[in-house]
């Protein structure tokens, strides 16, 4: 305190601006390291910076801080620098600071911290496997956000560019339960099922994602079309049956009629179901 206090009668000795803040950048070292009010020192390193925006001395406590200080301390510190390493330009420190803020701010800092992260790994690092890491966090983050569809689909973009597609069937599996839309949770399912469909070729699971989301739309056109292919490419008779009945409850007319007629012959030649296959044909004779 008697430091501090010494450092006070200088500085308001001291003449301009510059000398004054080289002053003030002294007695913020001595409040971090000496008496222990980091909170107040990084008031009072950002006062320097305001006169002198390159002072690396401040720059350096300041970061010190983020890399080691307790939460509320790093916080704030990392809230002090972000306008500072934009700035500079500093891509390195800026991720840095920009992850402080993601993990401790309050869900509107996080999220803007991740979207501004994964935008300085894409188009100033060209950093594919970065920004998907940071689109992907900010998908997680904003389930409840009005513009999620967009978050995906930069978690999307970021993923085809770093090849991360099993990744991304997690992520996109994990986050649309918690979807309050449900046309965006069909297109999240769907995404999945295609996914799993075509890049990774496990189409059990295509399937499973499939027939989610006829649990929330159940006559879901491209849903049922899908496996209607997947089934009859797989040689599931049973289950390209069910498909069929599935597609034929919603139908009407010409259309109803085709797919009875369909259900007729799959019991009839593959399924050596005759009786089944009668009832099916005179269903489509009353249609």
């Amino acid at each position: 305190d008697d430091l501090l206090e010494v450092v006070q009668m200088v500085h308001d000795l001291a003449e301009g601006d510059e000398a004054r803040a080289i002053l003030r950048f002294h007695a913020a070292e001595l409040m971090r390291t000496r008496v222990g009010e980091v909170e107040r020192s990084i008031e009072t390193y950002e006062s320097v910076l305001e006169v002198l925006p390159d002072h690396e001395g401040s720059l350096g406590a300041l970061r010190a801080i983020v890399d080691e200080g307790e939460p509320f301390d790093r916080l704030t510190a990392a809230r002090a620098l972000r306008p500072r390493y934009e700035a500079r330009s500093d891509d390195a420190g800026l991720l840095a600071v920009l992850e402080v803020i993601a993990g401790l701010g309050d869900a509107v800092e996080r999220l803007g911290a991740l979207r501004r992260a994964a935008e300085v790994a894409d188009t100033r690092l060209s950093d594919a496997e970065k920004a998907y890491g940071f689109a992907a966090r900010a998908v997680r983050a904003g389930t409840t956000e009005p513009d999620l569809d967009y978050l995906v689909g930069e978690a999307e973009r970021h993923a085809a560019a770093a090849g991360r597609f099993a990744e991304l069937a997690v992520l996109l599996a994990d986050v649309a339960p918690e979807i309050g839309d449900p046309d965006l949770q069909i297109d999240t399912y769907r995404k999945v099922a295609e996914l799993a469909r075509g890049r990774l070729e496990d189409a059990p699971r295509a399937r499973s994602y499939y027939e989610k989301i006829l649990e929330v739309r159940p006559d879901h056109a491209g849903a049922l079309n899908a496996l209607e292919e997947m089934t009859s490419e797989a040689g599931d008779d049973v289950g390209l049956l069910d498909v069929l009945a599935r597609k034929a409850e919603g139908a009407t007319g010409a259309e109803r009629v085709a797919l009875m007629m369909r259900q007729a012959d799959l019991l009839e030649s593959k399924l050596e179901e005759p009786a089944r296959a009668i009832d099916a044909l005179e269903e489509a004779l009353l249609t």
